[in-house]
């Protein structure tokens, strides 16, 4: 994924909110008689501000607060009444009698209080369905007061991820931010709403570290995207926890096409409580998608060379090709070396890697080799491992378990399977599973051929009718799937190896 080039600015600028659901019940109290009461709420301070000089953010019809009486209780909702499309409304419902009240808004995502303390949701979903606008169902603000009138305070911060494409109008309809220290984004908040300046929410419990944002309006089961361009910055306002993303942040975008573009800095960005952070970037290109993978186990062969070990499923293979002339000291041919001459069909040999870097693209074995027996005509299955050319630890695989690797690869197992570059006819993979297949073709004899289009792992499983074949699993350029076929045991196809 190609990174965009980005501009940072920390703007110290209020918000407020607009909409959400109106509540049709009334919870009940645990005890005390129910009684109406009118609340005067305003958005008050700093915190009745725009986001553009000609937008103000509103109260709006159908919003509701949740208010809990100091004397307990599981807090009631209350509905706007008067002054929709305001700064200031009025707000009735049913409480017990209290000297104090506390007030959450958004109604829906209020969980519970203890004293003047309030427990609260941020949800792990928001939704932005235009250019410049943000979902105010996550806005969290409180109210505390001894009498009828709230003034509304911010605890939640407001991201502005402003965005500018490389090239044409391509169509984002999902972004999805973390912190690159893994900071809670979503989950359950505390804040203490009598605090007499601004309150500040701490993180309680539940916590997610990715924040899903969907964008576009919803129609035809999914979302249809909100497209950037050359020219100027499309900006999407995204409702976060207040505080520090310590190292950065990292935004992954995804187009109406399933491709991606990365956002990320490594960067502290500072997001106070109830101030609009602003982050621009440029040069947003969109790219198929790649999983970045990160090795943690590696293997050696005799030859003293180093393979990346990935786990996929319940197994362990490989996350490269053999690359060894050699049977390693536990094998049943421990100590030989590999023939290379190609007349040798009747024994085990290989072909050196003949196009880009064996490294990558690993050695060619006929099927003798990769298994390890004297000649090509054995027909009986092994029973047990068969370790072959494989270091010790690890074998052959079988046919079966080639199988049971593409069922844990999901569904189109060669697309998770495949990298993401090297195939011919943009033919590549994703990569999901981190087993990295690169198209390193086969060989016969000392001519190595469809390199870029196709790779093939031979299996420990014989032909069970034709002793001159085995069974191998293919990958290609113009399918997702791997492939179980049979061929001569003197072709020379790639080796990749199962932790026993």
């Amino acid at each position: 994924m190609k990174k965009s080039t980005f501009i940072l600015v920390a703007a110290a600028v209020s918000f407020a909110l607009v909409g959400c659901e109106k509540k049709s019940s009334v919870d009940q109290q645990a005890s005390g008689e129910l009684v109406e009461k009118t609340f005067y709420a305003n958005q008050g301070g700093k915190q009745k501000t725009t986001l553009d000089p000609s937008l103000a953010t509103l109260w709006l019809e159908r919003d509701a607060i949740k208010v809990y009486p100091s004397t307990g209780g599981a807090g009631t909702d209350f509905t706007l009444e008067e002054s929709a499309e305001t700064s200031f409304a009025t707000f009735t419902g049913l409480t017990t009698a209290s000297d104090v009240y506390v007030a959450f808004y958004p109604a829906e995502n209020a969980k519970s209080i203890s004293g003047s303390t309030v427990t609260f949701g941020i949800p792990a979903t928001q939704t932005v369905t235009n250019a410049g606008s943000f979902d105010t169902n996550t806005v969290p603000m409180v109210g505390y007061t001894t009498d009828n009138s709230l003034a509304m305070k911010n605890v939640g911060s407001l991201f502005e991820l402003g965005l500018k494409a490389k090239t044409g109008t391509p169509k984002v309809v999902k972004i999805e931010l973390m912190g690159n220290n893994g900071e809670n984004l979503a989950g359950d908040f505390t804040v203490d709403a009598s605090v007499s300046g601004q309150p500040t929410a701490a993180y309680s419990a539940n916590g997610a570290t990715t924040l899903t944002i969907n964008c576009g309006e919803y129609s035809s089961s999914k979302y249809q995207g909100i497209a950037l361009n050359a020219t100027d910055y499309t900006c999407f306002y995204i409702s976060i926890p207040a505080g520090v993303f310590t190292n950065g942040f990292t935004a992954k975008l995804i187009d109406v096409e399933g491709k991606v573009a990365e956002v990320t800095t490594t960067n502290d960005i500072h997001k106070g409580a109830a101030k609009l952070t602003e982050f621009k970037a440029e040069n947003i290109e969109f790219k198929p998608y790649c999983k970045k993978c990160t090795y943690t186990q590696t293997v050696k062969d005799i030859c003293n060379n180093t393979y990346n070990l990935v786990t996929i499923g319940t197994q362990t293979w490989m996350a490269e090709n053999m690359r060894c002339d050699k049977y390693d000291t536990d094998s049943e041919k421990s100590g030989t070396t590999l023939y290379t001459s190609a007349s040798a069909v009747y024994d085990p040999y290989y072909t050196p890697t003949r196009s880009g870097d064996p490294a990558a693209y690993g050695y060619y074995y006929n099927w003798a080799a990769a298994v390890g027996v004297e000649n090509r005509q054995k027909q009986t299955p092994f029973t047990g491992n068969r370790q072959g050319i494989c270091p010790n630890g690890f074998h052959i695989p079988s046919s079966t378990e080639l199988g049971t690797l593409a069922t844990a690869a999901g569904s189109n197992p060669g697309k998770h399977l495949k990298a993401c570059d090297g195939w011919k006819n943009n033919g590549n993979g994703d990569n999901e599973t981190c087993f990295a297949a690169l198209p390193a073709g086969y060989a016969i004899g000392s001519s190595v051929y469809d390199v870029g289009g196709y790779t093939s792992f031979w299996t420990a499983t014989p032909h069970e009718r034709y002793s001159y074949y085995a069974y191998y699993r293919n990958l290609s350029y113009d399918y997702d799937y791997l492939n179980e076929y049979y061929d001569d045991k003197d072709t020379a196809y790639s080796v990749r190896c199962l932790r026993n």
